[in-house]
């Protein structure tokens, strides 16, 4: 009996920081992780990632060390970019919230994630290599083609000074969407909304301060609800870069 599509596992996903595949000899990390953890043994096929769209179906030819191996590269694929959907968070206090954070977002597949330093901030230093780490494993677990960027800790205001663009997507629609989240304001207008890339700005718990979110408006920042809850800041990022996927895509 031949086995089922169910049946057949699918095979590994590694990922490679080289924007390129390597043409014989892979090392480093990830293949020790493919080696001695996951033993993986010559003549076996596996998907290596680069993390901006490319996709490597390579196989085994030969292992030369704990961490080194000759492949073939049998076939490259490469995929559209996602959404183009950037995130300003101020991030939780706690490290593991901010990891589960990242996490379900690389999940989601979304371009980029920015951190802001607000008024009423609870976390001022990131260890951004951890992230990473917890970034790339998301990728290769959820089998994603795209690794978002990740950007340090700024302060809110000086990346508003960067901001200059009105937000004037119901007359444009390839201009860039501009939300902030604010319980107090209006839920987003779902069947109005059209454009090519989407930037929110998504504060702490306690919200951001009359004065930041003053300067996000003058800067073409429209305020929008996700219900009359009050969710907690991981919760609002990861709902709002879904939803807005979700509006970029249609």
């Amino acid at each position: 009996m031949s086995p089922t599509e169910t049946d057949i596992k699918p095979l590994p996903v590694f990922y490679t920081h080289s924007p390129k595949p390597p043409s014989s000899q892979w090392e480093g990390k990830e293949c020790f992780h493919c080696l001695q953890v996951q033993r993986h043994r010559q003549g076996e096929k596996f998907y290596l990632n680069n993390g901006k769209g490319q996709q490597n179906l390579c196989e085994i030819t030969k292992i030369t060390g704990k961490d080194k191996c000759n492949i073939r590269i049998i076939s490259t694929h490469t995929s559209p970019p996602p959404p183009h959907v950037d995130l300003y968070i101020v991030p939780p206090k706690s490290q593991e919230r901010l990891g589960w954070m990242v996490e379900k977002l690389s999940e989601i597949g979304i371009r980029s994630i920015s951190f802001l330093e607000s008024h009423r901030s609870m976390r001022k230093q990131l260890n951004l290599d951890r992230l990473k780490r917890i970034s790339i494993a998301a990728l290769k677990q959820s089998r994603a083609s795209y690794l978002p960027e990740l950007f340090p800790i700024r302060n809110i205001s000086s990346y508003l000074q960067t901001q200059s663009s009105p937000n004037v997507q119901f007359q444009n629609p390839t201009q860039e969407l501009k939300y902030i989240a604010n319980p107090s304001s209006a839920p987003l207008p779902f069947s109005q909304l059209k454009g090519k890339k989407a930037s929110l700005l998504i504060g702490p718990e306690g919200g951001f301060t009359t004065k930041e979110f003053k300067e996000a408006q003058d800067k073409g920042f429209i305020g929008f609800s996700l219900g009359s809850e009050i969710l907690r800041t991981e919760t609002a990022s990861i709902l709002s870069a879904y939803l807005f996927k979700q509006i970029l895509d249609s």
